[in-house]
């Protein structure tokens, strides 16, 4: 899963306040709502992110408008993702964090299109944790109520729902192999596990390498209670934010 933030999840930066913040606002709290798949204006909120970082910014996908960007072979198996905050008192809440998470179905998980997943997918119910994007002006900053930031908040929730909540499940990921590109540090220290060899995602305008990861909530469990403690894997695990 490539991702927008070039510098992985624990190494954000110190928190501080966005520009135009004032100081009683500098650790602003954050939403995190699973939005209608069916609702335009959602999911034009969230094509309008694709298209920033992934087209505009990164060119990593060509990205023609907003309105339609989501609407793929994968959109009627996922689920969208969103972080919201109000920028100031009495503003309206803004978008400005999402993740898909598409679940199997027949047309399979987008990671199948370049990596076979075969046997596994007898044993285990995968989903696939894809197009994690953070807004440019709320990126690399930390707060109180997002200690890794704004990708980690919403990784918080997607293991609450899908590893905590959900039955035999199992995360499965498409990360660049380059961790200047992905957060391919912050997926090893929760205790994801690499999958056989690199390959390449060819829907993606990069030459970059991908790696295929599994992380189920033992893999995070037995991160968080190893001698070495990833403090990471804990706040995956904690009770709080991202609920």
């Amino acid at each position: 899963m490539p991702e927008d933030e070039s510098t992985a999840v624990e190494a954000l930066a110190p928190a501080w306040a966005p520009p135009g913040l004032a100081p009683s606002d500098a650790f602003p709290q954050f939403t995190v709502r699973t939005l209608d798949r069916d609702d335009p204006q959602s999911m034009r909120e969230v094509g309008g992110l694709w298209q920033r970082v992934y087209g505009a910014e990164r060119g990593l996908l060509e990205v023609e408008d907003d309105v339609h960007a989501v609407e793929d072979d994968y959109h009627a198996s996922g689920d969208y993702l969103a972080v919201f905050v109000r920028p100031h008192a009495g503003a309206a809440e803004i978008m400005i964090a999402t993740v898909r998470v598409v679940g199997d179905s027949r047309v399979g998980l987008p990671i199948e299109r370049f990596f076979p997943l075969g046997p596994l997918k007898r044993y285990t119910q995968l989903v696939e944790p894809q197009r994690l994007i953070v807004d440019p002006a709320w990126r690399r900053r930390r707060f109180d109520s997002a200690p890794y930031g704004l990708s980690g908040l919403l990784f918080k929730a997607v293991v609450k729902r899908y590893l905590v909540g959900g039955f035999n499940t199992t995360l499965v990921i498409d990360a660049f192999s380059d961790s200047r590109e992905s957060p391919l540090h912050a997926f090893l220290q929760m205790g994801a596990q690499r999958l056989g060899a690199s390959f390449h995602d060819s829907e993606l305008a990069s030459e970059t390498p991908s790696v295929a990861l599994l992380c189920s909530l033992l893999d995070i469990t037995t991160q968080a209670l190893r001698a070495d403690k990833s403090r990471f894997a804990r706040y995956l695990l904690k009770r709080g934010q991202g609920d």
